[in-house]
């Protein structure tokens, strides 16, 4: 799961969460992001991207058990791609 938090809101959380288990579990992922052997995965990923491949400034990079490391993109998938007809979809989908 994947939800993008600003400092504040993380800072907020953790003070929440504070001495129980998802307290160190937020406080080992922030020190996993952190770590600067990431960065040339981040900078390679961001060469990749395209107008159909996004790469944002914080993207979480995860390394593998083979040598290199999986980063979080997104990708652009059209409704002709996805084999759904935007006239009959009913759903509304919003920015939050």
């Amino acid at each position: 799961m994947w939800i993008n938090l600003r400092d504040s809101e993380l800072a907020l959380i953790r003070q929440r969460v504070d001495g129980t288990p998802l307290a160190k579990k937020i406080t080992t992922w922030i020190a996993d992001q952190s770590d600067p052997r990431h960065g040339p995965y981040h900078a390679a990923a961001q060469e990749q991207a395209s107008d159909e491949l996004e790469v944002d400034d914080d993207a979480i990079v995860s390394p593998g058990g083979d040598p290199g490391a999986w980063v979080m993109t997104w990708t652009w998938i059209s409704d002709e791609q996805a084999g759904v007809n935007a006239e009959d979809d009913e759903t509304v989908t919003e920015e939050v």
